[in-house]
C-alpha cells in the first residue's frame, strides 16, 4: 500500500493486494474472471501472480473486501489520518520497474510519477 496525502485535503492510498489470495477466493466462490489477463513472475523464489485484469480490481466483492480492511485500520486512527479513498493497482510494484528498492522499500517519487493519473483521480 502506498499512502498519499502530502499537500492534499485527505489521505488516499494505492493498494496492491495479494493477488494469489484474491484469485483463490474468486475460484473458491466460482466467480468468473479473465484468466488470460493474469501474468506470473518469480518473487523471492516463488512463482506468483504479479498482474491481473481490470475485471478483478474492479470486481465489487474485491473492492468491498479491500474497503473492509481499510475500515478496520481506520477505526484505530484519528479522522485526519484515515484513508478516505483508494485505488487498487492491477500489478505488483517491482524492483525491475524501478518502483521498489532491493530491500523492498517503495520509491514513492517513482510511484507518484508513474501513477499520477490514478492519484489525480483520487482527488
Amino acid at each position: 500500500m502506498v499512502i498519499l496525502g502530502d499537500n492534499q485535503k485527505y489521505i488516499s492510498a494505492l493498494v496492491v493486494p495479494n493477488f494469489e489470495v484474491i484469485l483463490h477466493v474468486l475460484r473458491s466462490q466460482a466467480l468468473p474472471f479473465d484468466e488470460s489477463q493474469l501474468e506470473y513472475g518469480e518473487v523471492n523464489g516463488l512463482r506468483i501472480c504479479i498482474k491481473v485484469g481490470e475485471d478483478i480490481i474492479n470486481n465489487p466483492q474485491v473492492v468491498a473486501q479491500i474497503q473492509n480492511e481499510i475500515d478496520k485500520v481506520n477505526e484505530k486512527l484519528d479522522d485526519f489520518e484515515t484513508i478516505k479513498k483508494f485505488k487498487i493497482l492491477n500489478r505488483r510494484l517491482s524492483e525491475e520497474a524501478g518502483e521498489i528498492t532491493p530491500s523492498a522499500k517503495i520509491k514513492t517519487k517513482v510511484v507518484m510519477e508513474r501513477y499520477a493519473d490514478i492519484i489525480e483521480s483520487l482527488y
